[in-house]
């Protein structure tokens, strides 16, 4: 238990609260560190504005309540901070109209939720730069923020890039400003090569002593060659044995796809099913009320490399990349894995013939053929 977790347990034991809304308050303050990634008491009051017009949008007007009850107490009993509730309400990023409008037109697109998030996120970010609304702002207000982004706060190209196409959503499609094309660049990605284990390093991975259900959602991230947030969300009726075939349902780019299932796969899925039972969830959170959390299958994964001996830190996405990796080294076409890993180009599964053992050390280097002298 964090020590910010037990002084707001003891602010609400000495305010007499009953266990059930010590519960509560405790799960929506955690809510909150989750949406926002960080500790609770560095989350910033435009942070804190988003997530709380989120939430509106998402719970009942009871249920709404409740949680803009437990933020009040835990940042005005437990941290300190003032609360505006009029102020919390307000959109920050140039007024609730141009939020929601920007909010329509990123659903209309059918942007993931996350997407939406991040780029208003980075809008507000802006807005509180000149502390203006976009609407009063141009092209080198835009300019001087972004500089600001690169050589003040030395944000990273994924960051940065978030940044950028944020606002260049706001002005293109919300606002039609065409000029945002011209004077909002998009930088170029670093071109990295994953990490890939040998067939070996992954079978002493899944050989290490781990619970049924661990063993089971490792096999199926490798098996499967998933993304993180696809094995959290499989339910137990995407595994079609007869078919012998795994159903993702919405991957990335809300595209639904099949991929193969194997044997042995099929066989651990047996075992942990027997054990556990699970109903609705494949791989259903400790509460049994939804799926396994993103974070919970990284730290499985992690584990599974330190019992095992592996020496190297393990992601689930080192284990897609294996996948794609073994298939390809084994003589499968690129044109059958990018299927299997839901890429909408071949452009992305070409990186694998670029790591496979198969492409990389089928010359023969010229220092093995020059001649001993001595």
């Amino acid at each position: 238990m964090t020590p910010l977790r037990e002084h707001l347990l003891a602010d609400m034991k000495a305010q007499n609260l009953p266990e059930s809304t010590q519960q509560r308050y405790v799960y929506e303050v955690a809510n909150l560190a989750k949406c926002c990634r960080k500790s609770p008491d560095l989350i910033a009051s435009d942070e804190l504005a988003e997530f709380l017009a989120r939430r509106k949008r998402e719970l009942t007007k009871s249920s709404y309540e409740i949680s803009i009850s437990a933020l009040q107490f835990f940042f005005t009993q437990t941290l300190g901070r003032t609360w505006n509730r009029q102020r919390l309400s307000e959109a920050p990023c140039g007024g609730s109209e141009l939020r929601n409008r920007m909010v329509q037109d990123m659903r209309l697109r059918n942007l993931a939720p996350k997407t939406q998030l991040e780029y208003v996120r980075w809008v507000i970010k802006f807005a509180q730069f000149y502390n203006r609304s976009p609407l009063q702002m141009g092209p080198e207000e835009v300019r001087g923020w972004l500089v600001h982004l690169v050589e003040n706060e030395k944000k990273s190209v994924s960051s940065f890039t978030v940044a950028a196409a944020s606002l260049r959503f706001l002005y293109v499609q919300t606002l039609g400003r065409q000029w945002a094309l011209r004077y909002i660049p998009l930088p170029k990605r670093e071109k990295k090569l994953p990490d890939v284990l040998s067939e070996e390093e992954v079978a002493s991975v899944l050989d290490a002593p781990l619970t049924l259900k661990e063993l089971a959602l490792v096999s199926a991230t490798y098996g499967g060659g998933l993304r993180t947030t696809e094995v959290s969300r499989l339910k137990v009726t995407d595994i079609d044995s007869r078919r012998m075939v795994i159903k993702i349902v919405q991957g990335k780019g809300r595209k639904d796809r099949y991929v193969a299932l194997s044997k042995r796969l099929l066989e651990d899925l047996r075992k942990y099913w027997k054990e556990s039972r699970p109903s609705t969830w494949l791989f259903p959170n400790k509460k049994g009320t939804g799926p396994i959390s993103d974070d919970s299958v990284r730290r499985i994964c992690n584990k599974a490399a330190q019992v095992s001996g592996l020496g190297k830190k393990l992601t689930p996405r080192t284990l897609r990349h294996c996948f794609a990796t073994h298939l390809h080294e084994r003589g499968e076409a690129l044109s059958k894995i990018a299927v299997a890993m839901g890429h909408r180009s071949l452009r992305t599964t070409s990186i694998y013939a670029r790591i496979a053992t198969s492409s990389v050390c089928a010359m023969e280097s010229p220092l093995d053929r020059l001649p001993k002298l001595s």
